[in-house]
Parts: structure tokens; C-alpha cells; sequence
């Protein structure tokens, strides 16, 4: 099973998941819950509906992404299943899509202590 369908399957019955917690280290955003965490070091952009909140390069980010604690993340989303790179972490105010460059570096990680294993989009 890849990185994609994996944690698509995984995450299901973890969730919903509490944001307790946000690190940002330009443009490197981590976010944080109660044994979990997924860190986006590739090219991020966080959406409420249609609209911007925040993205990687943004001088505006880091103060914005504060905003994210004590939201929920519900789903993990890939738009194509074959490709891990591109991935939609689901929020119960919007979404954060992680898009790869496709240099083969890593995109996004996710973690959680009741999983055997760190998924990784490259």
C-alpha cells in the first residue's frame, strides 16, 4: 500500500484530531495534536472556502497559522492516489493542500503514535 491510499486509510478512524499546537519556521509549517503531527516542508497553501488564509513565502503566515489551534483535522484527501506528493489535510474550517515540486524531496509527514508508521509524500 503507498503513502497515499496508506494514510487515507489510517487516518479514517483517528479523527477527528485536535490542533493544539502550531510551529513555524519559514516556509516550514508543523502542526501538533494529542499524539499526532504532520509537518509540511514542501509548498503549502491554507484555505477557508476559496479564500487564502495563509501559504508558504507569505510574509503574512506566520501570525495567520496561530489560528489554526482548536481546529479539527477530519480527512486526509489525494487528488490523484498514485502520486503522494500532492495531499489535502481536510479542516473543520477549510483545508491546507501540500503540492509537490516532483524533485523527489519531501512534501508533507504524518505521525501519529497509534500508527506503526510515518507517511511521507514526496
Amino acid at each position: 500500500m503507498d503513502d497515499a491510499t496508506g494514510l487515507a486509510a489510517a487516518i479514517r478512524p483517528l479523527t477527528p484530531l485536535r490542533v493544539q499546537q502550531v510551529e513555524y519556521n519559514a516556509p516550514m509549517l508543523t502542526v501538533v495534536g494529542g499524539g499526532w503531527s504532520v509537518a509540511l516542508t514542501g509548498e503549502w497553501t491554507w484555505y477557508r472556502g476559496d479564500q487564502v488564509v495563509a501559504a508558504w513565502g507569505d510574509a503574512s503566515a506566520e501570525d495567520a497559522v496561530w489560528d489554526l489551534c482548536g481546529l479539527d483535522l477530519l480527512d486526509v484527501v489525494f487528488p490523484d492516489l498514485g502520486f503522494a506528493g500532492d495531499c489535502v489535510f481536510v479542516l473543520s474550517d477549510g483545508r491546507i493542500e501540500a503540492r509537490s515540486d516532483r524533485t523527489g524531496f519531501e512534501t508533507w509527514a504524518f505521525e501519529h503514535e497509534a500508527l506503526d508508521t510515518v507517511f511521507i509524500g514526496l
